[in-house]
C-alpha cells in the first residue's frame, strides 16, 4: 500500500482564506474595487506556496494598509471584528418599485458576507398560499395595482395607498418570521423590497438586543431618473417589461412619495439610488454606525 507523506496538508485540513473575502475585506473600509482585487493579488504573489491562512493575510494587508492607506487601519480592525462575531445582521432595504434594491442588495450581502437575501415580493407569494384570494385579494396584485381593488374610499390615490398598506401589512407577518428564524440561528439576512415600510414595523423592537438592525430607505428623488431605471430593468431582463410599470408610473411614485414621507417622519436613513456606487458605500456607513452601537 502506497503510504502518504504526513507533512503534505490535505485541501480539506489546510488553513484557507479566500482571496474573495480579503476583496471584500478591503472594499468594506472604502478601498475601489479595482485597488482591492489588484492589492489581493500582489498578497497572493507576495506569499507564493506560503500559508494563506488568516493571521498571515491579516499582517500582509496591515502592512499596506500602513504605506497607502494609514487612516483606514482603524476601519479595517473594527469591521474585522464585527463581521467575526457572532450577533447577526438583520438588513432591511426598502424602496419604491423600480429603485433598485434588488441590485444594491445583492452587491450588499457579497460585501457583508450575507449568504441569505429574500425579497418581499417572494414572501407575498409563499403568505398568497395560505390565503386564499377570496379572502385577501389584494395579496394577488402589485402594489401598484392595489388601489384598483378598494371601495368606498375618497380618492384613487386613498384607495391606492389604503391598498399598499393592507397588502404590506399582510407580507410584514411574514417577514418577522423570517426575521425570528435568522436570529433564532445566529445567521444574518438582507430582505429587500417595496413592502418594508417605515413606521410600521415595530416588531423590530423586541429583537434588537439579538441583532445589528439596519432599516434604510432607497430612493430616486428624480421622476425621469426613476422612470429610466425600468428601460434598465428590461435590457437586463426581458420578462420584466417595461411596459406594465410605465403604465403605472404614476401609481409607483405615489407609493415612493408615501414611502419617503414615512422614513423622513420616524427618522429613517434615506439614501439616494443615482450612483450604486455612492449608494453602496452610504448604506455600508449606516451600517458599520449601527454594529458600533
Amino acid at each position: 500500500m502506497k503510504q502518504t507523506d504526513s507533512s503534505v496538508a490535505s485541501p480539506l485540513t489546510q488553513p484557507y482564506y479566500s482571496s474573495d473575502l480579503l476583496v471584500r475585506s478591503l472594499v468594506r473600509v472604502g478601498i475601489p474595487r479595482y485597488k482591492a482585487y489588484q492589492i489581493t493579488h500582489n498578497i497572493w504573489e507576495e506569499i507564493g506556496q506560503g500559508k494563506k491562512d488568516e493571521k498571515t493575510l491579516t499582517r500582509k494587508v496591515l502592512l499596506v494598509l500602513k504605506k497607502k492607506y494609514p487612516e483606514l487601519i482603524p476601519h479595517y480592525k473594527k469591521w474585522k471584528s464585527i463581521i467575526q462575531r457572532k450577533k447577526p445582521f438583520i438588513i432591511l432595504l426598502g424602496g419604491g418599485t423600480g429603485i433598485g434594491t434588488s441590485t444594491l442588495a445583492i452587491r450588499l450581502a457579497w460585501l457583508l458576507e450575507i449568504n441569505q437575501i429574500l425579497g418581499t415580493d417572494s414572501i407575498r407569494e409563499v403568505v398568497r398560499q395560505f390565503l386564499p384570494k377570496q379572502i385577501e385579494p389584494l395579496l394577488n396584485v402589485s402594489t401598484y395595482e392595489t388601489g384598483e381593488h378598494v371601495q368606498l374610499v375618497k380618492s384613487q390615490k386613498d384607495a391606492l395607498i389604503y391598498g399598499f398598506l393592507s397588502q404590506s401589512k399582510k407580507v410584514l407577518y411574514g417577514t418577522e418570521a423570517v426575521i425570528k428564524r435568522a436570529i433564532k440561528e445566529s445567521s444574518s439576512v438582507l430582505i429587500e423590497g417595496v413592502h418594508l415600510i417605515p413606521g410600521e414595523m415595530d416588531f423590530l423592537k423586541q429583537y434588537k438586543s439579538k441583532a445589528t438592525i439596519v432599516e434604510i430607505l432607497l430612493d430616486v428623488e428624480n421622476p425621469e431618473m426613476h422612470r429610466q431605471h425600468f428601460f434598465k430593468r428590461h435590457l437586463q431582463n426581458a420578462n420584466r417589461a417595461k411596459t406594465k410599470y410605465l403604465e403605472h408610473f404614476s401609481e409607483i411614485r405615489s407609493i415612493r412619495d408615501f414611502l419617503v414621507n414615512q422614513a423622513q417622519k420616524k427618522d429613517i436613513p434615506i439614501i439616494e439610488n443615482t450612483s450604486l456606487n455612492r449608494a453602496e458605500k452610504e448604506i455600508v456607513e449606516q451600517i458599520y454606525a449601527a454594529a458600533q452601537n
